[in-house]
């Protein structure tokens, strides 16, 4: 999943949601791959909850579409929130995290 920025429109909800998740909580991370960034892909279980899926259930997570695994489940949960206009799909047009950070990246 790839999350909103803290500066785009529900970047502190899904902070939060994830906090609410996560925080105090043991986590356990099973990695899966790398990215282009050599940043580690990983699946994450906040005790019973995966947060990835609670993420996109709530509305506020995009389906990371790069990385294969279990990205069909992903997406239906992402559809999911997106029909019943939960969390960012509630706005009119949302801007998906990778779009937002290419725009505010610093000229080098």
């Amino acid at each position: 999943m790839d999350a909103p920025e803290l500066g785009q429109d529900f970047g502190r909800e899904s902070r939060a949601r994830l906090a609410s998740l996560c925080l105090g909580r043991t986590a356990k991370l099973t990695p899966v791959a790398r990215d282009q960034y050599k940043r580690l892909i990983a699946h994450v279980r906040c005790e019973t909850n995966d947060a990835a899926r609670a993420q996109l259930a709530s509305g506020l997570a995009w389906v990371y579409t790069r990385h294969k695994a279990d990205r069909r489940a992903l997406q239906a949960l992402e559809e999911s929130a997106r029909n019943r206009h939960l969390g960012l799909w509630s706005a009119p047009f949302p801007e998906a995290p990778w779009t937002y950070r290419q725009s505010h990246r610093s000229p080098r």
